[in-house]
């Protein structure tokens, strides 16, 4: 089972995304991800993206081998 989460609007910083990150890295069932309209810096933007590029790793090697 997949699911999505939906951030939008809730004032999200760069110190919440260092939890996103960590939480992506470790979750296998994400398919969406919606952080709209927040406050993320760029320091921020990258902490996120390092999260999704292992999120993606992830889920690859789930459809590939699992």
């Amino acid at each position: 089972m997949y699911c999505t989460l939906l951030f939008a609007g809730n004032k999200l910083t760069e110190a919440d995304a260092i939890y996103l990150r960590d939480m992506m890295i470790e979750n296998t069932t994400l398919k969406g991800l919606n952080l709209s309209h927040n406050e993320f810096t760029d320091k921020g933007g990258v902490l996120l993206a390092q999260g999704i590029g292992m999120c993606i790793t992830s889920l690859r090697a789930q459809i590939v081998f699992g």
